[in-house]
């Protein structure tokens, strides 16, 4: 898809739509987004992000607007979930058995409080996920060569994920959200971290921690298909 960057791991599933927009795309809103995926007229979830640990359930005719949340899951096709950052983590879960999906925006916040286990586990309460069973795909963030943090803050993660240089200390945020998803039951061997730098390529990747007020925001977006390719020969399009 021409502005985004895919998974490798989610590429190869038929059922899912997904992508994380670049800076070269100027993608200014949510709908911009979802419609360079092809989402454009699917209902969607955009949530108000607050670094919390909220994740919504959206469903067939109950799909919330706006709400105060960091994530969202669905069993639904055809409703996108999107999230936005500029530094902070995208976490992209997929169960390939049940086709249930879910996006979460982990920023320090969020991953000092497992948002990303707690995703998990709500995955697990509302469509009988399997841990085991799901990929989860890291989008581009802030890697721990950039993100420099006070001692309040390094101190809220595991030592194996913070560095301390001087007086100056490094965390290492997609390290630690990989280790909370594998305290959920995820296999390490289905996470999958993208190794850009949102902070170090300014070319492609907007950064709230290098530019500041001016930066812009990336759009991550993961969708159900309504109908997938194992299904097209015995269903056709709609």
């Amino acid at each position: 898809m021409k502005g985004f960057l895919l998974s490798d791991p989610l590429k190869g599933l038929d059922f899912v739509v997904h992508g994380f927009s670049t800076k070269p795309q100027g993608f200014k809103s949510a709908k911009e987004a979802m419609a360079g995926l092809g989402l454009d007229g699917c209902p969607s979830v955009v949530p108000k992000q607050v670094h919390g640990t909220d994740i919504v359930v959206a469903e067939d005719g109950k799909v919330p607007v706006r709400p105060v949340a960091d994530g969202a899951i669905t069993k639904t096709p055809g409703i996108a979930l999107v999230v936005k950052v500029a530094d902070c983590v995208p976490i992209y879960l997929v169960d390939p058995r049940t086709q249930a999906i879910g996006l979460i925006h982990a920023g320090w916040r969020g991953a000092s409080q497992a948002i990303a286990s707690k995703a998990v586990r709500r995955m697990q309460e509302t469509f009988g996920t399997e841990p085991s069973n799901l990929i989860a795909a890291l989008g581009p963030s802030i890697q721990k060569c950039c993100y420099e943090v006070g001692e309040d803050v390094a101190l809220r993660f595991p030592k194996s994920m913070r560095r301390q240089k001087e007086e100056r200390w490094h965390l290492d945020l997609a390290g630690a959200n990989v280790l909370d998803l594998e305290s959920a039951g995820v296999r390490r061997q289905n996470i999958h971290v993208s190794p850009h730098c949102t902070c170090c390529e300014p070319r492609r990747f907007h950064s709230y921690r290098r530019d500041q007020r001016i930066a812009g925001r990336h759009y991550a977006v993961l969708a159900l298909n309504r109908v997938s390719r194992k299904s097209e020969g015995k269903q056709g399009r709609p």
